[in-house]
């Protein structure tokens, strides 16, 4: 990150190491010996012990004898355009007073917790209620406070106004591939977000970027250390062209098992059987289009159901179009299920659709009224929404976007091309135009599913073989954090249990961590019958394996 002044203290500080979207978003099989990466697929990130390493390098760092001064004495000599770290006594307590203000933190964020808080683990986050603590519990937090000493008895009770805004960790999910993402009308696993920039930008602070919202001076209310340019390159190159010209993505794609394969020929665990292919194509046809669609890159699924092929702006199949344009930009308009009916794990639904925060009376902050300011966004009446997280989060990152176009100035045509032609609104299919509220979660195409272990929005199935039997047949636990690939079964190489020694278990008992749901069981073929939860009969052990061989080629 690039030299800035801290929103607490207003302090300068130096260019610092962090991660960027490649920390959550580089996909990494290992498989005999040979490793895989791919850019923008789910990592095997676990950013809570990298919290937790952080602070103790502190620690250890300030108490050990001798480690200081190395420290010291190697940074001086890294970084000479920064002279204050060549003194000592300087940094010493610049170190100690971050190091404070992290425990007293923690300590506030203990007393907070209403909920206990579930291990996110390795390749899973609760990014959304990890941006709303930043937005609306931290950064309200009085920087007087933050500035003592924890033993202080002032730092011993986190300030009661602010206290019901903290949300503990309670609805881990995947980190998603990012390919075809930014053509996607809407993104989330739950539907919730329109705009690309404010996706963008509330996923950085989701992940920790700085933002103040209380500065007593309007003018400088809302900065933050979001890199909107950054983003918005990053976006652009991630895109491509319009996909929908050219029936295709140009931009970042998804990897393709035919080029794994080439690394292991004689290996018949990667061989392709092109009869399974032809007729786990027939079963996909038959049980996956509803909601995943057509194949992005299948030309034979086109020849044989041309109306339902993904590049078909409409399928006689749904009410709604497959693509819907804004401004000169195609977006495909993925499906929306209701969480009740596909019976999935509902937390991560629940925390922008049910979540409350509250903000000071002084900060004058009306998120209906800001968000109904954009000409689209349908909002009249609805001042109920207004302590709505989900909401009040849009608004919040839509204000600190435009902090930074008015701190950046920007000729009107860039800037109009930076935020993208959709306007940042809540989905009406969940915050429904009649009040009530109705959580959903989005389908997205099955382009590159093979190397998007595990399974469903939370990670709790670790195979493609393990997602397509009954639900009560699934591994109720498995270790997560080895990248070692199961080609057969497609996915986790299952583990022995209990877990080795740096790996973390998924239990899918927790909450936050069910695996029901999405399920093919029972005998009934009228989906107008099936059961919430249910979205098809059983499939028999040669339909099974036969739409896992045609998984393998999208």
């Amino acid at each position: 990150m690039a030299a800035g002044i801290d929103l607490a203290t207003r302090a300068k500080f130096p260019p610092q190491i962090g991660v960027t979207c490649a920390a959550c978003h580089t996909g990494h099989l290992e498989y005999n010996k040979v490793s895989l990466r791919f850019d923008g697929g789910p990592a095997m990130t676990h950013l809570g012990r990298l919290e937790d390493a952080t602070v103790l390098a502190l620690l250890y760092t300030l108490k050990v004898p001798g480690r200081f001064d190395r420290f010291a004495e190697r940074l001086a000599r890294r970084t000479p355009e920064w002279p204050a770290w060549k003194d000592k006594a300087s940094l010493e307590k610049e170190m100690q007073a971050t190091l404070d203000r992290i425990l007293i933190l923690k300590r506030w964020v203990a007393q907070s917790s209403r909920t206990p808080a579930v291990e996110e683990g390795f390749g899973r986050l609760d990014a959304l209620n990890r941006a709303g603590n930043l937005v609306f519990f931290t950064a309200l937090l009085p920087n007087d406070i933050l500035a003592k000493d924890p033993r202080d008895p002032a730092t011993r009770h986190v300030p009661p106004h602010i206290a019901a805004n903290f949300a503990p960790i309670t609805a881990p999910v995947s980190f998603p591939p990012l390919w075809d993402v930014p053509h996607f009308l809407w993104a989330q696993y739950d539907g919730s977000i329109l705009n690309a920039l404010v996706r963008n930008a509330g996923e950085a602070l989701g992940a920790g970027a700085m933002i103040d919202i209380t500065d007593p001076d309007p003018a400088r209310r809302f900065r933050s250390s979001l890199p909107i340019g950054n983003m918005v390159a990053f976006e652009s190159l991630i895109a491509g062209s319009d996909p929908l010209a050219r029936r295709s993505f140009d931009g970042l794609a998804a990897p393709r098992w035919s080029d794994a394969a080439k690394l292991f020929e004689g290996d018949a665990n990667w061989k392709i059987d092109p009869a399974k292919v032809e007729r786990g194509r027939q079963v996909y046809r038959a049980f996956c289009v509803e909601c995943h669609r057509g194949p992005v890159r299948d030309p034979e699924f086109d020849r044989l159901w041309p109306d339902y092929s993904f590049w078909n702006e409409r399928s006689p199949d749904r009410r709604d179009p497959n693509w819907v344009r804004f401004g000169d930009r195609n977006y495909f308009n993925v499906v929306e299920k209701t969480v009740a009916g596909m019976g999935t794990d509902p937390e991560q639904s629940k925390v922008l659709a049910y979540r409350k925060v509250t903000l000071p009376a002084a900060l004058d902050f009306d998120p209906v009224r800001i968000l109904s300011e954009q000409k689209d966004c349908d909002l009249a009446g609805r001042n109920d929404l207004d302590t709505v997280f989900g909401v009040a989060l849009m608004a919040v990152v839509g204000r600190s976007v435009d902090k930074w176009f008015a701190d950046n100035p920007t000729d009107a045509e860039t800037e109009k091309k930076m935020r993208g032609p959709r306007p940042n609104c809540p989905n009406q299919r969940t915050f429904t135009p009649s009040g009530k509220i109705v959580p959903h979660y989005r389908a997205r195409p099955h382009d590159g599913v093979w190397a998007t272990a595990p399974y469903l929005h939370n990670g709790s199935v670790p195979t493609l073989h393990a997602m397509l039997v009954p639900q009560r047949e699934r591994p109720r636990a498995f270790c997560v954090g080895s990248r070692q690939f199961d080609p057969r079964n497609v996915g986790l190489k299952l583990e022995p249990l209990p877990c080795a020694t740096g790996l973390t278990t998924v239990d899918t008992t927790e909450l936050g961590s069910s695996n029901l749901g999405h399920s093919f069981e029972g005998t009934e073929t009228d989906v107008t019958k099936l059961p919430p939860g249910v979205i098809g009969r059983e499939l028999t052990p040669d339909e099974r394996d036969n739409l896992i061989e045609y998984l393998k080629t999208l």
